[in-house]
């Protein structure tokens, strides 16, 4: 498959996540750390729920958890590459190169 098609199957995902450089991107939007929870709201929507007493959103529709403090300022964002059921996404079981427990 060629460089140009596989970037017109990532452009054509629902949910695109992509590092350029150190920067994190979601749909071509660019994220930024040490944001309101607000601010999260707006670019992954609010298909979550709160744990540890609701220090950590966790989303639904999406493999992410961020932990926040009490003032609502997100102070990391978790990736996941496998969903809670072991399966990772779009990838074999045995290629450890995706981080499968």
């Amino acid at each position: 498959i060629s460089n140009q098609a596989m970037v017109k199957k990532f452009n054509a995902q629902e949910h695109r996540f992509e590092f350029r450089d150190t920067l994190l991107f979601y749909n071509n939007q660019n994220i930024l750390i040490d944001q309101p929870l607000s601010y999260y709201e707006k670019i992954f929507g609010n298909d979550y729920k709160l744990i540890n007493r609701g220090r950590v959103v966790e989303y639904k529709n999406l493999p992410i958890s961020m932990h926040k403090g009490m003032d609502s300022i997100v102070g990391k964002i978790y990736i996941y590459m496998y969903y809670k059921n072991q399966n990772i996404l779009n990838a074999k079981q045995t290629n450890r190169d995706y981080g499968y427990p």
